[in-house]
C-alpha cells in the first residue's frame, strides 16, 4: 500500500474515531491522509516505523483530537511532510526542529515553526511555510495553549466579517429576501442568515441561494480561508472567478440559474468536487481548463 486517503473534510460526520494506528507494517507507504476525523490520544512512538528513512512521505492529520508530543522517533525520517495543525499537541521535541529536509525544506529555514506554530500564535496553515506567512500572535481569551492553531477568532472574525460586509454591500443586501442579523454589531457572524462556521470561529459555508442577491460578489470571498460551500444559485448575479485560486478549501460551488455566461477561471479551484452551472447562459465549448478539476466527478 502506497497511499491511503481517509480524510473527512467533505463530510458532515465526525469521521473515524479512536486512537491513531501506528501503520508500522506499511513499509511502502508514501501518502497518508486522515485529516478532519476524530482520532484521539497520542501519536504512537512506532508511527511509520517500517518506512525507509530516505523516503519522502506525506502525512495529513489536520483537525483531529490528537494530544501530547510529536514522537522524537520520527527524527529518523529524513523527508517527512506532516500536517498536525488544529490538534491538541503540547510538545514539539527540539530534535525534530533540526530536520533540515522536513516540510519540503521549510524546517531548515524556519525551525520549529515550520512544523507547528507555537502556543498563542497562529496562521492559516497552522505552521510557517514561507517567509511571508509567519506565525502571528493571537491575543485574548481565545489564544490556544496548543501548537499548530490555524485560527484566532479575534483576528479571524474581524477579517471574515469585513469580507461578508462587502458581499452584502455589493449584492444589494438591503433588498435580500432574508438578511437576519447581517451587519448587526451585536451578533456574531456565525449567526448571520446563511452563514455556518466551524467551531464558531471561521466561516465554512455561505448558503444564500434564491435570496435575491443582485450584482457581482466580491473576489475577496475567495480569501475566506476555510470556505467549503458557496451556494448562490437562483440569484441574478454576475459571478466572476477572479481570485478563485486563493480558495484552497472550496469543494462545493452552486451557481445554477444565475445568468452565468462564462466559467473561465474555474480551473484554478483545485479542491472543487461539486460544481453546478445548469440553467445559465453558457455558450460554445467548455474551456479546456475544466480538465484541471481533478476531483470533479461530473459537471452539472
Amino acid at each position: 500500500l502506497k497511499s491511503l486517503f481517509l480524510d473527512a473534510f467533505t463530510r458532515n460526520s465526525a469521521g473515524i474515531s479512536g486512537p491513531l494506528r501506528s501503520f508500522e507494517r506499511l513499509s511502502n507507504l508514501e501518502n497518508l491522509y486522515l485529516g478532519a476525523n476524530s482520532f484521539t490520544g497520542t501519536i504512537p512512538a512506532n508511527f511509520l516505523a517500517s518506512v525507509s528513512a530516505s523516503k519522502t512521505i506525506t502525512v495529513g492529520l489536520k483537525g483531529n483530537e490528537l494530544t501530547g508530543a510529536i514522537p522524537s522517533d520520527l527524527s529518523r525520517l529524513d523527508r517527512l511532510n506532516i500536517d498536525l495543525s488544529d490538534n491538541k499537541i503540547d510538545t514539539v521535541d527540539q530534535e525534530l526542529c533540526s530536520q533540515m529536509n522536513w516540510m519540503q525544506g521549510a524546517v531548515g529555514q524556519f525551525g520549529c515553526s515550520a512544523i507547528l506554530c507555537p502556543p498563542k500564535t497562529f496562521n492559516q496553515q497552522g505552521r510557517q511555510t514561507a517567509s511571508g506567512n509567519p506565525c502571528i500572535p493571537c491575543t485574548g481569551l481565545d489564544a490556544s495553549s496548543h501548537y499548530g492553531s490555524s485560527s484566532c477568532s479575534t483576528v479571524q472574525k474581524e477579517s471574515e466579517r469585513a469580507i461578508l460586509e462587502l458581499l452584502f454591500q455589493l449584492t444589494g443586501g438591503h433588498s435580500w429576501k432574508r438578511k437576519d442579523n447581517w451587519l448587526d454589531d451585536g451578533v456574531d457572524i456565525c449567526s448571520w442568515y446563511g452563514i455556518s462556521c466551524r467551531s464558531n470561529v471561521t466561516v465554512v459555508s455561505i448558503l444564500l441561494g434564491g435570496n435575491n442577491l443582485v450584482g457581482t460578489p466580491p473576489k475577496q470571498i475567495f480569501e475566506l480561508p476555510n470556505l467549503h460551500f458557496l451556494w448562490l444559485y437562483s440569484n441574478p448575479i454576475q459571478f466572476k472567478f477572479d481570485g478563485i485560486e486563493k480558495s484552497k478549501t472550496l469543494t462545493s460551488l452552486l451557481l445554477d440559474s444565475t445568468g452565468l455566461e462564462s466559467i473561465e477561471g474555474v480551473g484554478k479551484a483545485e479542491a472543487l468536487v461539486d460544481f453546478d452551472v445548469r440553467f445559465n447562459s453558457l455558450k460554445g465549448q467548455l474551456p479546456s481548463e475544466i480538465k484541471d478539476l481533478k476531483g470533479l466527478p461530473f459537471l452539472l
